[in-house]
């Protein structure tokens, strides 16, 4: 989804869509997935897009990709780059939001 109306995503993007499974779907149908997914746009539209400040909109993903890290002084990965692979483009911004209770 995008937050600037009529900005054109690569086709090639498309592939990712046909490819999700059933329990996704049903998930996606939830009324605590749809909450979430309400809280996030607003999260996006009211603190991302002011920080961004580009006047001609902002493009996001959605839904967003969420990883979690449990307590541990070993990484789970390596450090790396989104733009080091395909699909991704140097100009993203990736925001962190650490979650604790």
């Amino acid at each position: 989804t995008a937050f600037a109306r009529g900005t054109k995503v690569p086709k090639e993007w498309g592939f990712m869509s046909s490819r999700r499974k059933e329990h996704i779907r049903r998930f996606r149908r939830t009324p605590e997935y749809k909450a979430w997914i309400d809280v996030y746009r607003r999260f996006v539209k009211d603190v991302v897009a002011p920080i961004v400040g580009d006047s001609r909109g902002i493009a996001f993903q959605c839904p967003p990709t969420l990883r979690c890290q449990m307590p541990s002084i070993r990484p789970l990965g390596h450090r790396h780059r989104d733009d080091d692979y395909e699909g991704h483009q140097g100009e993203e911004i990736n925001f962190w939001l650490p979650l604790t209770r």
